[in-house]
């Protein structure tokens, strides 16, 4: 069993409640520091999970669900609050249903508890998840990676500017192992979190671009499940709204963070 905390970088004020933020596939945690230079009010904990950035060292579990989330709940401050985007969100919904929690709030952006769509789940095509791992070989990882970046953006008014920023903050992430990114690609072919998420008990944000063509939209009326789950939509976004829509969404997530 990994007893083992994922690596951390802080920002912000250590003064304030901390916030920690949980990157997605194919990115290290400073892909997300957009997101923290909008609260540096608050103690913010940029984390790396296995096998990325500063937690590189534990790459050994990064195909593993459970080793994952438990790094990650052992990781987290008492009293936070979370933001995980994509792939993030799935970890994140495990910690989050772990006996003695230490989230008081969880928002995801584009996230979800499963990627693969069924017949009453909305999704990405298994079909799709299974060739980008056919695509994936050592020689080819960059290339893939901006492939997948540019398929973020490609769909939005201003693509080229969100590109742009998205392989700039790419290009400064420290590089990913082969087997790292391939564990990342199954976990998005066969995890499956709905029983943990429909069992969490505190206040969840889920946001979604209109134009995502990973994690769909449509799945904000899946997720709204009761009154501890909210949901929104960004018109102009894909799968990264932070970026594209960056005003609204500081005020849609500080809003619920906040109240």
């Amino acid at each position: 069993m990994n007893n083992k905390c994922l690596a951390v970088t802080r920002y912000g004020s250590p003064h304030g409640k901390p916030l920690c933020i949980i990157h997605g596939w194919g990115c290290d945690s400073s892909f997300l520091l957009p997101v923290a230079q909008m609260f540096r009010h608050r103690d913010v904990f940029l984390i790396d999970l296995p096998g990325y950035g500063m937690s590189k060292e534990l790459k050994n579990i990064a195909n593993s669900l459970e080793e994952t989330s438990l790094a990650l709940f052992k990781t987290l401050p008492k009293h936070c609050d979370v933001i995980a985007w994509s792939i993030g969100s799935i970890f994140t919904f495990k910690a989050a249903n772990l006996t003695n929690s230490p989230i008081d709030k969880l928002v995801t952006i584009c996230g979800t508890p499963r990627f693969p769509k069924d017949p009453n789940w909305p999704g990405v095509s298994y079909n799709f998840i299974m060739k980008c791992k056919s695509l994936l070989t050592p020689r080819r990882c960059n290339r893939l990676l901006k492939l997948f970046f540019r398929m973020q953006t490609e769909e939005i008014l201003h693509g080229k500017n969100e590109f742009t920023i998205l392989h700039s903050l790419l290009s400064q992430s420290e590089e990913i192992p082969f087997e790292v990114l391939t564990a990342g690609i199954e976990m998005m072919a066969y995890a499956d979190v709905r029983e943990d998420f429909t069992h969490i008990k505190i206040p969840c944000l889920h946001l979604f671009g209109r134009k995502d063509r990973f994690v769909p939209c449509a799945l904000a009326q899946n997720m709204n499940i009761n009154k501890m789950h909210q949901t929104y939509v960004f018109e102009h976004s894909a799968h990264s709204p932070y970026l594209t829509e960056p005003d609204l969404f500081y005020e849609k997530v500080s809003a619920f963070l906040e109240n």
